[in-house]
């Protein structure tokens, strides 16, 4: 019985003590089962975006530390938050607090937010870093405010493209997982622009997911000219109001006011194309053609006779050279084809002009002949004399020059012609020309010529004054030299004068005829006095000449009068009157 006691009282105590232990363990499971409860399940579940914002899904109870939480959702400035009780299912009120660091402590501009249910925290103006929410069941969750970046650029890097052609763009940065966009395009002078019917891209929404564009299925295309292809913003410019210009797209994001633009240059679609009115037969039509269009084919005929397909270079432009080899003398048609446009130019197929300019028609053997002439064709002037190959001279600018030594060439007249040839004349100095070769090719200038004995040299003669001017007083000295270097007997005729020309006045000197033996070389000597010849200043000259039957040689000598402080005024017939009487008593023997 005492056994079944002390087994009654054992067993007792020992239920008791299992009891204490269980009661522990049972404390101790649910302190853990709390712990774990009040770490993984308080969380921020989820976030959802709208085109303003988007609303945070909470549960379970908050940690003390952001970094206690099982997830935190990510937000930026400038969205608008709706807080929303994943346990209840409902949007219920709530207090938002921060910023906080991420061990939990309090950031400098902390503050707490009463947010009301069904109505939203707006984040504009707030401090990025960590926030919590809590509502009045202690349950709540974390969050994480960030500044929204996005970057956009050209596909291809390309800023410049033509009229009417597309281009893409792309997002290349954008940490937010979606939203809208507000898609603008401006030109040059900030205005926003149009498309082709009559839209006005300003702020036009565009839908994005991460790091592509995306329409939806009411609306594919944000407008008409703007497309989304595989993640892109497609531009067509032809569509839009985009002529040549520069233009900026700009895109910001509607939730958060992200903003970047690019830059892009349309060029005007034009073609430009030059060329002569006029080419000479068997010369080059150049084509020099100018386009936006760089790097595109282009085509290029003139009549029936050339057709061809170039590629224009990075900038456009092209030269073509069409030779007239084979053209049919007369106007031919040049057209020219590029990215849908064409341009049509007129070219007239010519004989070539060329022309010797005037020459003398007599020369003496030994006479160096200079011809000139001009040419509006070929390379080479090649000259023939009498169907003889003398030389050739290079055209430029249009003209051509030749010098003829007449040492050693026959007496007689001769036939000068000009062959204008693109090569060098295939034939050596002295060398007879073939009268087939010249059919051939055509004489394009000519000219005729006498060469003759040397007109032997003429009688020269020459006057000088001994000063430039004269006063009252003064002696006039005058030095005329007569010569003749020929080799025979010269008769000549001598004439000499004094004049006034501002008087009309000449007074003659000496006329008379002079027999001048071979190396005649004379000099007379005439003094005239200066005496009082008015009280005007006035320019007067010795004018001496040699002639046969024509003059052979002619030369004057200027001086001039002043005035002396004394000298009186003299009508000129007074004044010549005087010059006589003292120019009559001079002796002027010559010979």
């Amino acid at each position: 019985m005492m056994m079944m006691m002390m087994n009654g009282k054992e067993v007792g105590m020992r239920m008791k003590k299992g009891m204490g232990v269980a009661v522990v363990i049972a404390v101790v499971m649910a302190v853990v089962l709390i712990a774990f409860s009040y770490t993984a399940s308080a969380e921020s579940f989820n976030r959802t975006y709208t085109e303003d914002g988007g609303v945070l899904w909470y549960e379970g109870e908050l940690g003390r530390r952001p970094w206690d939480a099982g997830n935190i959702s990510r937000f930026y400035l400038g969205e608008e938050i709706r807080f929303w009780s994943k346990t209840l299912n409902e949007s219920v009120a709530v207090t938002v607090s921060g910023p906080y660091e991420s061990d939990g402590d309090r950031e400098d501009d902390y503050a707490d937010y009463a947010v009301p249910a069904n109505e939203s925290w707006d984040t504009e103006g707030k401090t990025k870093g960590y926030f919590k929410v809590v509502d009045a069941y202690e349950h709540g969750g974390w969050f994480n405010a960030r500044t929204h970046s996005i970057a956009v650029e050209l596909v291809g890097e390309k800023e410049k493209v033509r009229e009417g052609e597309r281009f893409s763009l792309r997002l290349k940065k954008n940490d937010r997982g979606r939203g809208v966009m507000k898609l603008t395009i401006e030109d040059d002078d900030d205005f926003s622009i149009i498309n082709a019917q009559g839209t006005d891209i300003y702020k036009i929404p565009v839908g994005y997911e991460e790091r592509d564009f995306v329409g939806s299925p009411d609306t594919p295309e944000p407008a008409d000219g703007i497309s989304i292809e595989d993640g892109k913003l497609v531009f067509d410019t032809s569509m839009l109001d985009m002529k040549g210009g520069e233009y900026v797209i700009i895109l910001e994001d509607s939730a958060t006011g992200a903003e970047d633009d690019v830059d892009i240059e349309v060029e005007e679609l034009y073609l430009a194309v030059e060329c002569d009115d006029e080419v000479v037969k068997g010369g080059n039509i150049v084509i020099i053609i100018r386009s936006s269009c760089y790097e595109k084919e282009v085509k290029v005929t003139v009549s029936d006779f050339y057709r061809t397909s170039l590629i224009l270079d990075e900038e456009g432009k092209k030269k073509a050279k069409v030779s007239t080899k084979d053209a049919a003398f007369g106007t031919h048609k040049v057209t020219v084809t590029v990215c849908d446009m064409k341009e049509t130019r007129y070219v007239r197929v010519k004989k070539g002009e060329a022309r010797l300019k005037e020459m003398s028609e007599d020369v003496a053997v030994g006479d160096v002949v200079h011809i000139e002439g001009v040419s509006d064709f070929g390379n080479f002037a090649a000259f023939l004399i009498d169907n003889v190959f003398k030389d050739e001279a290079r055209i430029r600018d249009g003209e051509f020059s030749w010098d003829w030594y007449t040492g050693g060439e026959r007496e007689g007249c001769c036939e000068i012609e000009v062959f204008i040839l693109n090569e060098h004349a295939p034939f050596s100095t002295g060398e007879h020309v073939s009268s087939d070769w010249q059919s051939e090719e055509g004489v394009d200038a000519s000219a005729r010529i006498c060469v003759l004995h040397p007109k032997p040299p003429a009688a020269v003669v020459s006057v000088v004054t001994g000063k430039k001017e004269y006063s009252p007083g003064d002696m006039m000295k005058t030095r005329t030299r007569i010569s003749n270097p020929a080799d025979d007997t010269q008769v000549v005729s001598l004439k000499w004068y004094l004049g006034i020309p501002k008087y009309d006045l000449w007074i003659e000197l000496r006329r008379m005829s002079v027999t001048l033996p071979p190396g005649h070389d004379q000099i007379v000597t005439v003094s005239i006095p200066v005496g009082d010849w008015g009280a005007e200043s006035f320019c007067g000259c010795h004018l001496v000449s040699l002639s046969d039957t024509t003059v052979v040689s002619m030369d004057s000598s200027m001086w001039t009068y002043t005035p002396g402080a004394l000298s009186k005024s003299k009508a000129s017939e007074e004044l010549a009157k005087e010059l006589r009487g003292t120019i009559g008593g001079i002796d002027t023997q010559i010979g």
